[in-house]
């Protein structure tokens, strides 16, 4: 009985374990925007992976303010020039799409100051 409920135990803690190391496609991030460089003057947005957020309502001060953002690990996030993250021209852009990690200096990627809207996806 003490072998089976060990295996019992085992197999709930590693199913737990695998839950936790992958978020569920419909589960989201929390993604630091930030209106300075160097990840300075942040605003935390949960984010549901896949569902577009504007910067508007309580976001409107994002609105074209956008100069660095972290990306939490095992997720990335495109950002877009126009609102409901749709492409902004005819001709493909702009927008950018931006891995987990730290993005310092977005001018460097020609971005700055330019995002309307995101949406992030698991990696």
């Amino acid at each position: 009985m003490f072998s089976k409920l060990t295996s019992i135990i085992t197999t709930t803690l590693a199913v737990s374990s695998a839950a936790l190391a992958a978020p569920s496609p419909s589960a989201g991030v929390n993604v630091e925007v930030c209106t300075d460089t160097n990840l300075s003057g942040c605003t935390t947005i949960p984010v549901t992976f896949g569902v577009c957020v504007n910067f508007q309502g309580d976001y409107s001060s994002l609105n074209n303010a956008v100069s660095s953002a972290s990306i939490p690990a095992g997720s990335s996030c495109t950002f877009y020039d126009i609102t409901n993250c749709n492409v902004g021209s005819s001709s493909g852009g702009p927008w950018v799409a931006l891995a987990a990690g730290d993005h310092d200096d977005l001018s460097t990627l020609g971005f700055d100051n330019l995002a309307s809207s995101f949406f992030c996806n698991p990696a």
